[in-house]
Order: C-alpha cells, then sequence, then structure tokens
C-alpha cells in the first residue's frame, strides 16, 4: 500500500519536509533572509550547511590571491566586524560588493602593517573596478573611522616600488625618500599628481642623476633605466613620468 505521507515533519536546518512513515524526502522553501542562504551551487533559497562559503577566506581562494597569515587574519577580522555592522542595519551586500570588501580590508591591513599599497595595485589584485574599491574602503571607513588617519603618500610606498625592481638597500630608500620629500611640494603640478606617479618619478630621476644605475652591477635593476622597461615593471604610465620628471628638473635648476 502506498504512504501517503501523513506523517511529515519538518527540517529546516537542512531545508527538508522527510515522512516518518516511510522515510519519503521532500526539499522545501524557506523564506528566510536571502543573504543568509545564497550560495551559488544550491537554489536561492536553500540553507547551506558551511556558513564559512561566502567569507573571507574563500573570497581570497576563489580569486588566487596569497597573502601571509598576519594580513589574512587581521583582514579576515575586519571583513567579518563590518558584515556584522551591515546586517544590523538591515542591509545586504553580496557578490562582487563582498569582493570589494575584502580588497578594502587588505588595503588597510597593509597600511597598518607599514606596507601599503596603492588603490590601484589592490584593484588588479582582486580584478575588480575603482568605483567598487571606492565603496568597499566607505564601508571599512564606517566600521573602523580610525582607519581614516591612514594614507598612502609618496614616501611610504617607495620601498613597495623599489622592491619591484629589485632594490633592497636600505640606504638607497632611506636616500631616496629625502629626495621624495623635498620634492613633493615643490610645485602646484606636483602637488596635485597621485602619490605613486610623484614616487616612481623621483625613484626614476635619482637613480637616473646619481650614479646609482651606473655603479649598480644587478642586471635586472640596470634594466629599469629603459623608462619603457620600468613603467612596465612598476605600473605607472611613460607619459605621467615624463610629465613629471619635467617639474623636477625645473625643481631642481
Amino acid at each position: 500500500m502506498n504512504c501517503i505521507h501523513e506523517n511529515m515533519v519538518e527540517n529546516t536546518d537542512i531545508g527538508i519536509l522527510q515522512c516518518y512513515s516511510c522515510g519519503y524526502i521532500e526539499e522545501i522553501i524557506l523564506f528566510t533572509v536571502e543573504y543568509k542562504n545564497y550560495s551559488s551551487v544550491t537554489k536561492r533559497c536553500s540553507v547551506i550547511n558551511n556558513k564559512q562559503n561566502k567569507g573571507f577566506r574563500k573570497i581570497i581562494s576563489d580569486s588566487n590571491i596569497s597573502l601571509h597569515e598576519s594580513t589574512l587574519s587581521s583582514s579576515e577580522y575586519k571583513f567579518n566586524m563590518i558584515i556584522k555592522d551591515i546586517k544590523i542595519k538591515k542591509e545586504i551586500i553580496r557578490g562582487s560588493e563582498r569582493k570589494a570588501l575584502a580588497a578594502a580590508c587588505c588595503f588597510y591591513t597593509f597600511m597598518e602593517y607599514g606596507n601599503p599599497k596603492t588603490s590601484n595595485e589592490i584593484c588588479k589584485i582582486f580584478n575588480i573596478h575603482r568605483k567598487m574599491m571606492s565603496h568597499g574602503q566607505t564601508n571599512v571607513l564606517c566600521s573602523f573611522p580610525k582607519f581614516r588617519i591612514l594614507h598612502v603618500n609618496a614616501e611610504n610606498i617607495t620601498k613597495n616600488i623599489l622592491t619591484k625592481i629589485g632594490i633592497t638597500d636600505d640606504y638607497n630608500s632611506t636616500e631616496i625618500i629625502k629626495f621624495i620629500s623635498y620634492i613633493k611640494n615643490s610645485s602646484v603640478k606636483i602637488i596635485r599628481s597621485n602619490p605613486e606617479s610623484v614616487a616612481a618619478s623621483c625613484i626614476y630621476y635619482y637613480l637616473s642623476h646619481s650614479g646609482s644605475y651606473k655603479k649598480c652591477e644587478n642586471i635586472e635593476v640596470k634594466k629599469t633605466e629603459d623608462l619603457k622597461y620600468y613603467t612596465k615593471l612598476i605600473g605607472v604610465s611613460e607619459i605621467t613620468i615624463n610629465n613629471i620628471l619635467k617639474e623636477i628638473k625645473i625643481v631642481i635648476i
């Protein structure tokens, strides 16, 4: 005799109705808040058992990004705190917005640890648009207003640029930072330029005019004497570098 399933019991933990008489299982639709249950691999209203699926580390893993554990943990803490604040406001962020938030958390963690990266650099790492990155940064600052005092400037990204071209010498770094501090407020055009462009231009000028390239025995560093190669390596346009170099020459003269 066929069971008519009169003894159906709802199990909302796994999203099913089950008949205790015959074991028949039927999937149910849950009308809970969608962001709690959403998963790309299940139906939009089905419960997912692993709540880490949409977490910070999942975003990092899916984006194939490698981070030091301390950076990962600190950024994850920020991310989770911001998500809690957003839930309290009864707002929802998902997909690219979550990815942008993860990127913004990393941006401020790098600055906290004294190894700042520019917004453009973070956008390239996470493959997101600058507008989304800006939105993520706004969310971070809403939950962590203390970060408003943190800014990327020409001096604090100098070592990052020098590392890209293969220079790790502390003496050179110190002298270049002194040169940048002198140049960065020397003209209206330089003041209005973004920090990465100013730092990159000052580094190239210093290396070219201080004899550093001639003295250098590192073949990879010597390659950067070619401006086209240098700009490609650091990700700043040749036109931008040339424009700021002209300003630097006027100031030095």
